[in-house]
């Protein structure tokens, strides 16, 4: 009668017999993954990280171990370059125009009266309402400080377009909201910026604004 020979598998820890004296897998698939191990511990004693600039916030980071083609620094910033890439196309400006259709027909649906945003702004002093900072007045729509009209139950979940239901907003916050309709919702910037390099520079963006002294806070009030 053959040999038996008890092991503790390598990789899994589980005990096992073998007629093999120099098995140590107690499987197919503990030796694949067992033989990978060893080669990555093979491999990261001659690893050297290499230094990369992030294609969409312009961040440097260095590589990992099993990941020496990263090209973002975190992955808000490979979505958000890859949303950009997508709205250049003819696909996302048919979208875009479908739920602008869309939204002013929630408005006129849900209508109870005109919301004057300079109202809106000096009754809500020029702060968010969902994150406290200071709100950038004029409304750019491509600068993420800027003011919007933001509704407190969203429209789409039954709430009216009226001044009792409309709240002040930075435009990143009223984006990062979305259609939530919990009223406390609310956003720290100060915490929202440590999960990565991506919130981080908008943060320090809304610095750099308060600094600049052209910028327009509390016009018309």
């Amino acid at each position: 009668m053959k040999k038996k020979f008890h092991r503790q598998c390598s990789y899994c820890g589980e005990d096992f017999t073998t007629p093999y004296p120099k098995k140590i897998y107690c499987s197919p698939e503990c030796g694949y993954a067992g033989s990978l191990r060893l080669k990555r511990e093979q491999w990261a004693d001659s690893f050297v990280p290499k230094k990369i600039v992030c294609k969409e916030c312009g961040n440097e980071f260095y590589t990992t171990l099993g990941e020496p083609r990263k090209e973002y620094c975190c992955d808000t910033c490979a979505t958000k370059y890859h949303r950009r890439i997508e709205h250049q196309t003819n696909r996302h400006k048919k979208y875009m125009h479908r739920l602008k259709s869309k939204r002013e027909k929630q408005i006129r649906e849900a209508f109870v009266e005109e919301v004057s945003y300079s109202i809106l702004y000096k009754r809500d002093h020029g702060l968010c309402k969902i994150c406290g900072m200071p709100v950038l007045y004029d409304k750019f729509i491509d600068d993420n400080w800027s003011g919007t009209i933001d509704h407190v139950i969203p429209l789409s979940k039954g709430g009216e377009h009226s001044m009792t239901n409309c709240q002040l907003s930075h435009r990143i916050c009223n984006s990062l909201k979305s259609n939530d309709d919990d009223e406390s919702f609310s956003i720290s910037w100060d915490e929202k910026s440590k999960e990565n390099n991506y919130w981080y520079n908008k943060y320090q963006g809304y610095h750099e604004l308060v600094q600049f002294p052209s910028v327009r806070w509390g016009a018309g009030t």
